[in-house]
């Protein structure tokens, strides 16, 4: 998903590995090992390079990224409906299927409901 988000955010992997570069320097600055061995771990070389061509295409990738996140965020809210649903469901049932068993208790001074067995 860094991938991605990279490619989101960024016009080349280029332009990435130049940050991954000035961090390595900044992480490691009198190791130039340790700087190497983070562009390496952390930049995107060979088969993972990429540059935008238009700035139409990264809008359209963006844009599709972006709706794929909504997506998923909504189904996540999903579960909970369903439950909430089921709820409501079993609650209409004994109310309205047992009217002669389950009422609302409506008298002065008191609210509830009663449940004759």
């Amino acid at each position: 998903d860094q991938y991605f988000d990279a490619i989101e955010d960024y016009l080349s992997s280029e332009q990435f590995n130049l940050e991954v570069e000035r961090n390595a320097s900044l992480y490691y600055p009198d190791d130039l090992a340790e700087q190497q061995r983070y562009i390496e771990e952390n930049g995107y070389f060979g088969d993972d390079v990429w540059e935008w061509d238009t700035l139409t295409n990264r809008t359209a990738f963006w844009e599709k990224r972006k709706s794929a996140r909504d997506n998923l965020r909504r189904a996540s809210f999903m579960p909970g409906f369903a439950i909430i649903n089921r709820i409501v469901s079993i609650i209409d049932v004994v109310i309205f299927e047992e009217e002669d068993k389950i009422h609302f208790d409506t008298e002065p001074g008191r609210i509830g409901i009663k449940y004759r067995f």
